[in-house]
Order: C-alpha cells, then structure tokens, then sequence
C-alpha cells in the first residue's frame, strides 16, 4: 500500500472517529440527566460508537486511543449489565476519557501513538 493510501485511509479513521466523538458527547449528557432511569439503547449507542473507534485504533496500532477506548467499553459494559449504576462519578470519568480521546484524536495519530 502506498504512502498516500495510507494516509486516506488514516484520514477516514479520522473524519470516521470525530464524527462518533461528537454523538457521543449528548449521549454521555442525556445519560448523566437521567442517571439510574438512562435507557439502554442511549448506553448502547455510545458503545457502539466507542467499539467503532477501538477497532479502528486497533487496527492502526494506536495503543493509547485503542487502550482508552477499551476502558471506557468496560465501563459502559459494566453500566449496560447493570453491575455499575449511572452516578455523577462514572460519568465525570467517561467525560473526562471522551475529552482525552478527542485530544488524541487531534494530535496523536502519529508514530509517536504507537
């Protein structure tokens, strides 16, 4: 694959993950508003989103966005089987790792991630 084949690609990753980071955020709000009543397709969408940003980290061998993107899987793992309830502490967390992930995003898809 060429140079600039990769750099698409990356590029897409890109245009792809920020896309999800912007959905995710009125997401983690509604959640937050809503605590222990949050509905669970809300939980399941920002899973979603998060796995589809994981993946593509993985792949690209980002192992910063792809190990942060993990731990925020589990914790919505955790929240969707009802083992960790919605509380104001997991979700200044989960806040707090979104705007880490969009940090990254933003300036760490380089070699350096790896």
């Amino acid at each position: 694959m060429s140079s600039l084949t990769d750099e698409s690609i990356i590029s897409d990753f890109v245009t792809e993950s920020r896309e999800h980071l912007a959905s995710i955020e009125p997401d983690l709000l509604l959640m937050e508003q809503d605590g222990a009543r949050v509905d669970a397709e809300v939980v399941n969408r920002v899973f979603r989103a998060i796995h589809s940003i994981k993946g593509g980290a993985g792949f690209f061998a980002f192992e910063r966005l792809k190990g942060l993107s993990h731990a925020m899987e589990s914790v919505l793992m955790q929240v969707r089987d009802g083992k960790l309830h919605v509380a104001r502490a997991i979700m200044d967390v989960l806040l707090a790792a979104l705007d880490r992930l969009r940090a990254l995003g933003a300036g760490a898809f380089t070699a350096s991630d790896s």
